[in-house]
């Protein structure tokens, strides 16, 4: 039986494979125009690296802090910002006796990279937090609606300025207001060298912003979604069968331009943080098959089933297809007339 469910798995990554293929066939690949950021991304596009989170241990906690600092080494500018959204693991208490402590070493830890890496008196690093609250249909603890509610709260407070989802927040908040995209990663998706820039740059061109029907309130012209390339490392992709079975799907992961039309910023549909699957009612999309990212590839597939409990909403469903995600925080929307 588990031999069985191993192949059904690895046969349904290649079935997702062998069809998107097809549909390059079906509809050729057209390039994606894009505005060359190499010199570094204009203040007026000012963009921030969301990475949503758990604070589980203190190892895990550190290991956030170095991965975070890798990003921010692959694509350092001066108008590239870093944050992770963080919450707790479930419990059956709303708190846990090592919050706290967890919550101090995370605090340090932002503020000890931001010492480090201070520029023109302002850090690149930033921390929001969030509680728990009680899931009635679970019987627990947990952080509300998971990544997508992360990444919810944090479009409102974009949009309005509110903080009052979040119990701490870390780094310099004034700069925020400035921000013009949100690019989100999973915490196990690295972000190449100048691929922060190559993104922003494709959004930031006028051919690819979206034009909104007043009446529909759909997406008419322009892109609302776009898919950079996703790969495997070559060390994960290596380390077992299951693995390398699993790599190389570059599925249905997606950068995200905000609906302007939702009052909540990004309709719940697309906020479920896994590629956009149903969304072209929603919004326009288009490929980036020449720029990728790279992530983790599980080895075994209570991997994968794991990684899909972490992606889950309020009641735990989700795919394990969910990496990047680029969200406007506002502007470079037309408007119909």
């Amino acid at each position: 039986m588990l031999l069985l469910i191993l192949f059904a798995g690895a046969a349904s990554q290649f079935a997702v494979s062998l069809v998107n293929w097809f549909c390059t066939l079906l509809a050729p690949p057209r390039p994606t125009m894009r505005l060359d950021f190499s010199a570094g991304i204009p203040a007026e596009n000012r963009t921030l690296v969301a990475v949503p989170s758990m604070l589980s241990n203190a190892g895990g906690v550190r290991g956030l802090m170095e991965q975070l600092e890798h990003r921010y080494l692959a694509n350092r500018d001066d108008n590239l910002l870093f944050m992770l959204l963080t919450d707790f693991p479930d419990a059956p208490r709303e708190t846990m006796p090592d919050d706290r402590r967890l919550l101090i070493l995370a605090r340090r830890e932002i503020e000890r990279l931001n010492r480090r890496y201070r520029r023109a008196g302002q850090g690149p690093f930033y921390l929001l937090h969030r509680p728990r609250k009680w899931n009635e249909p679970q019987g627990v603890w947990m952080g509300e609606e998971r990544k997508r509610g992360k990444l919810a709260a944090l479009n409102e407070w974009l949009q309005t300025g509110s903080s009052k989802a979040f119990i701490l927040t870390v780094g310099d908040l004034s700069r925020l207001a400035s921000v013009h995209y949100v690019i989100t990663l999973d915490s196990d998706t690295r972000l190449s060298p100048h691929v922060g820039r190559e993104l922003v740059g494709c959004m930031a061109h006028p051919l690819n912003w979206p034009e909104i029907d007043p009446v529909t309130h759909t997406v008419v012209e322009g892109y609302a979604l776009l898919q950079p390339r996703v790969g495997a490392t070559i060390p994960e992709a290596s380390r077992s069968l299951f693995s390398r079975l699993l790599a190389g799907d570059a599925g249905n992961r997606g950068v995200v331009r905000r609906n302007e039309s939702c009052p909540s910023g990004v309709p719940r549909l697309t906020r479920k943080h896994d590629g956009m699957r149903g969304s072209q009612s929603l919004v326009e999309q288009a490929g980036i098959p020449v720029t990728s990212i790279l992530e983790l590839s599980p080895q075994c597939l209570q991997g994968t089933a794991a990684m899909c409990r972490s992606f889950g909403g309020s009641h735990g469903h989700a795919s394990p297809n969910c990496s990047t995600a680029l969200l406007v925080a506002r502007g470079s929307v037309r408007h119909q007339r």
